[in-house]
């Protein structure tokens, strides 16, 4: 839009068939697309069409409804901007007024000069195109006004999400606590019957007569052993689960970064997805044993890896069960972080895009377009980096990095 070879429509209305014609036949010279009608209803119908013109030309006394109860109803009611000229055979200066007070922008003296005509045409054309480019400019305003309300809905989220962190911690640090005490007094005494235990079968075997009667003895004897070792087994997994709520509770009171062992936030993110990844997905892990620390909030750091996991179990479920391969290795003092996936890969026109905000591949109602920007910003935070690459058998590569700790020597 904008230049005359765009063949702008401009309406003609004009109830002398005459001078409608000779218009017509102007504007087709200059490379408009003219729309013509004999009457003011008619030049209603064809503004109000989708795509309907946007520069009428509109003598003053026409049937039905004159040039200037045109305007007026193009001010009122139509909802688009439509550039008005009125043709007029009146020269008096209260009336030229009256036409311009109902709307119109400018006006032309019957009989109508080409040049003079072709002039306004040119100005009318250039409000036309700055009215698009304005409403385009809102239009973009109001998409980005809405992204920037999404964004904050999801960091309002996220800060609530946090300070639920910080309270269920508390929490976890207190039941951990009263675990711990119960946990202790029932291993004191699980292995002081297991030290015991040995003098305890010796007296009751030598005790104990082979008789029908001494059945239950026997049973005893043979089963205590294995209780207590299950008693034992099950005191190891509470204190395990216990760890377990002491590590998650300091990690849900801060977000501090502190010496960070990679593996063992892989490990934790692939404890918290373990009901997306037993559906349709096995894990490979190739795990470097000698990984130096990071500097890191955990937390952050699992989130990170979370949400690399759950984009590859998305991107294999349409395809059937696949494989997600984890690798850690250390080059030139950074730890390098890779996940790579046999599901669908990555479209190449789309692979620069996905770390923006709000630009998501899946459908509506199955992701904000957040979770890989709320990554980026997790790993450049921590100095990281990143790259994401189609694999060549298939599938999508996410190589992460992050700087170790350095080490005295």
């Amino acid at each position: 839009m904008g230049r005359e070879d765009d063949r702008i429509k401009v309406l003609i209305a004009e109830d002398v068939p005459s001078l409608r014609l000779v218009i017509v036949r102007l504007l087709t010279e200059w490379g408009f697309e003219a729309i013509p009608c004999g009457d003011g209803l008619a030049a209603q119908e064809a503004l109000a069409k989708p795509n309907g013109p946007r520069i009428a030309i509109l003598d003053w006394v026409m049937p039905h409804k004159s040039g200037p109860e045109v305007c007026e109803w193009i001010t009122n009611e139509l909802n688009t901007f439509v550039y008005t000229i009125i043709l007029t055979g009146k020269t008096k200066q209260d009336d030229l007024f009256a036409g311009l007070t109902a709307g119109a922008h400018a006006y032309i003296t019957k009989p109508a000069d080409p040049e003079e005509l072709h002039a306004r045409l040119k100005v009318g054309l250039r409000f036309v195109n700055y009215e698009a480019e304005l409403a385009q400019k809102n239009e973009e305003l109001q998409r980005y006004a809405t992204q920037m309300e999404l964004l904050a809905e999801e960091r309002a989220k996220q800060l609530v999400h946090a300070d639920r962190m910080v309270t269920l911690g508390t929490m976890s640090a207190g039941i951990a606590h009263e675990i711990n005490n119960s946990t202790a007094l029932l291993s004191g005494n699980v292995q002081t019957l297991q030290k015991f235990w040995p003098v305890m079968e010796k007296a009751m075997r030598e005790a104990a007569q082979p008789n029908e009667e001494n059945f239950q003895l026997n049973f005893i004897l043979e089963e205590v052993p294995n209780v207590l070792t299950g008693m034992r087994s099950g005191i190891v997994r509470i204190s395990k689960i216990v760890k377990s709520l002491k590590t998650y509770a300091h990690r849900g009171a801060t977000n501090e970064q502190e010496a960070t062992q990679i593996n063992d936030c892989i490990h934790s993110a692939l404890d918290l997805c373990e009901n997306a990844l037993k559906r349709t997905t096995s894990i490979e892990l190739h795990l470097a044993e000698d990984l130096p620390a990071v500097l890191a909030a955990p937390q952050q750091i699992e989130q990170v890896f979370v949400n690399m996991i759950v984009n590859a179990c998305d991107s294999i479920r349409p395809t059937g069960p696949g494989v997600i391969t984890i690798t850690t290795t250390q080059r030139s003092g950074d730890v390098i972080i890779c996940f790579e996936d046999t599901g669908e890969g990555i479209p190449p026109d789309v692979l620069e895009k996905i770390w923006d905000p709000f630009y998501t591949t899946k459908g509506i109602g199955k992701g904000t377009g957040l979770g890989l920007s709320i990554s980026l910003g997790i790993l450049e935070s921590h100095g990281g980096t990143y790259h994401a690459e189609n694999r060549s058998q298939g599938g999508a590569r996410f190589n992460l990095t992050l700087p170790a700790m350095e080490t005295d020597t």
